[in-house]
């Protein structure tokens, strides 16, 4: 998940559901799931596009046209941006084709209200529904709920035809325009402690998505992860200018500046990381071949920065500790022996270490152990704790529910290294959920004022031992839910999220940061959890009569495993 929300895509996504064997990424985990790929096809429109051509040709302006002609004709040419939008510029006078910068916004409008234009004089009033907004850096935010834009454009008379002489900025793209002429990818930096790669969610034109990607990796992150990342590409490393040509047998053959070869190995080994995996986001780019000067770069793991997914493996609080859910004819397994025989809810395992937490059923205390007997038992005392989650830099996670604006960092250390961290934007709010991404960066926090939940997305910002110091400003990510109560990673840019409908019923989503939300089948009533992961192909339910329960796609089945609160690592 990025520093955008989701944004419902006409055609892109069916309604989950669970196909034949072979023909779904996650049909043989019987799982709710979000397909990866685009099911749009383009026809031409009027004869107005090229054979081959995925969109609607632009027009230019026709001899005679009206100032609200010259408009609709101009927002219309959007889709054009052959030749940097040449024939949309003809729309322009001379001085403001010159200063017009398309590349400043993309504004995508509802397909289901085209705009309209109304003139009066020199001036035409452009309106329609915006759903989303896209800025210079490719960052999307979209809206909750579409939008009443009102533009007023200024046209004049050059050589008795109307042209504008003062236009919008950026351009206008439906709906369905924007899916085909603009594609998802995500730029990779590193975390703060150059280890894991950090994914950045970016829209580029399908036209150049490669060097445009690698231009923006080259600018820097998006505004909620200043702070918290760190990178190896540097703004004046000439990665902008990088040229990728199709090489043999169809891999990507990308000439990388000269400079890159002159790095000290390990540098060059993580620019390697981001730039590899920044290109490889792209759904259409397979193989990479990298070359700087004379050298040929490959990555190298011992030196490598990696990608870190939420995992396959689940626990959940068991009759007595902290067990393994077990498949079908499978015995449950305890996961913590120094929790075993006690009872707890909320249980996390770090996904690379060995570190083990849990609540209280109660929620009186925190719990802090091991899988492998390497940390000592210890329990925290609290009010009101939140469910607590553990990451494998050493901290757990957690909040005191009545201690607004901040949250509890406690150390697998010892006490010593407790800590409150003042969180200034969450003032006046109540906590609910806290998430943190196997990237050790990014959090998913659910809070509230009054009766208004709201789920944000933010990053942590550490020093130079590790050790969280802040948290950055956060993005809100729209939901179609009237309540949150639960956030959880189900992919390196997409949460389970789990809360009520219009209605009052639980209700839970998936909502991915490129390719929208898509609703799981309503949760049974009495519900208290959601989990699952990509990885795993499993999304699953519990309640407080520890029943768990796993989506088959269109409803959810009881499991033989007792237990509750799952949770994956």
């Amino acid at each position: 998940m990025t520093s955008t929300g989701p944004e419902r895509r006409p055609g892109r996504r069916a309604v989950l559901h669970a196909g034949a064997a072979g023909t779904l990424l996650l049909a043989a985990s019987a799982c709710a799931r979000i397909p990866d790929r685009s099911g749009i096809t383009s026809t031409p429109v009027d004869g107005a596009a090229d054979p081959g051509s995925p969109y609607v040709q632009p027009r230019p302006p026709a001899d005679g046209a009206s100032p609200a002609d010259i408009v609709t004709g101009f927002v219309q040419a959007g889709v054009g941006g052959d030749g940097d939008y040449e024939v949309a510029r003809q729309y322009l006078t001379e001085d403001a084709r010159a200063a017009w910068d398309p590349s400043a916004s993309v504004t995508v409008y509802s397909g289901d209200r085209e705009f309209s234009t109304t003139a009066e004089g020199d001036s035409v009033r452009l309106a329609l529904q915006a759903v989303a907004q896209v800025d210079h850096a490719g960052i999307r935010t979209a809206l909750s709920s579409p939008a009443a834009r009102e533009v007023d454009v200024l046209v004049e008379k050059v050589d008795g035809q109307w042209r504008i002489s003062r236009p919008p900025a950026g351009i206008f793209l439906s709906e369905a325009a924007f899916e085909i002429l603009f594609a998802p990818g995500r730029l990779y930096f590193l975390d703060q402690g150059q280890q894991l790669l950090v994914p950045d969610l970016r829209w580029v034109t399908t036209q150049d998505s490669g060097t445009a990607l690698l231009r923006l990796l080259a600018a820097g992150p998006a505004p909620f992860l200043i702070g918290a990342v760190e990178s190896a590409v540097t703004k004046d490393s000439g990665l902008g200018d990088t040229e990728i040509a199709s090489g043999a047998g169809g891999a990507a053959r990308v000439q990388l500046p000269a400079g890159i070869a002159e790095l000290p190995a390990s540098r060059r080994a993580l620019v390697v990381s981001q730039v590899l995996t920044t290109l490889q986001s792209l759904p259409f780019v397979g193989d990479v071949r990298m070359i700087t000067g004379d050298l040929t770069l490959t990555s190298n793991d011992a030196s490598s920065a990696r990608r870190d997914l939420p995992g396959r493996r689940w626990c959940a609080a068991g009759p007595l500790g902290i067990v393994r859910v077990p498949d079908a004819g499978s015995r449950t397994t305890q996961l913590v022996p120094e929790l075993s025989g006690q009872l707890v809810s909320d249980p996390t395992i770090a996904r690379t270490a060995p570190f083990a937490t849990a609540r209280r059923p109660d929620a009186s205390a925190i719990l802090i152990a091991s899988t492998d007997g390497s940390v000592p038992l210890r329990e925290i005392p609290g009010s009101g704790l939140l469910p607590p989650r553990v990451d494998d830099a050493g901290w757990v996670w957690t909040a005191e529910q009545d201690d607004e604006g901040a949250v509890l960092l406690l150390a697998i250390a010892g006490v010593q290294g407790d800590r409150r961290l003042p969180v200034p934007w969450l003032a006046g709010r109540t906590l609910r959920w806290i998430d943190l991404a196997p990237d050790r960066t990014r959090l998913l926090i659910v809070s509230a004022s009054g009766d208004t939940a709201r789920l944000d997305l933010c990053a942590t910002v550490r020093d130079d031992r590790g050790m969280p110091t802040g948290l950055t400003e956060p993005v809100q990510i729209p939901l179609p839910l009237v309540d949150v109560v639960q956030a959880t990673w189900y992919d390196e840019m997409a949460a389970i999220v789990l809360g009520s409908d219009a209605q009052g019923a639980p209700a839970g989503v998936v909502v991915d940061a490129a390719t929208g939300t898509e609703r799981l089948p309503a949760p049974p009533a009495g519900t208290l959890r959601l989990a699952g992961t990509k990885e795993s192909g499993t999304v699953c339910a519990s309640s407080a009569d520890s029943a768990l329960l796993r989506s088959d796609g269109s409803q959810w089945r009881p499991m033989e495993a007792a237990g509750r609160d799952p949770s994956f690592y």
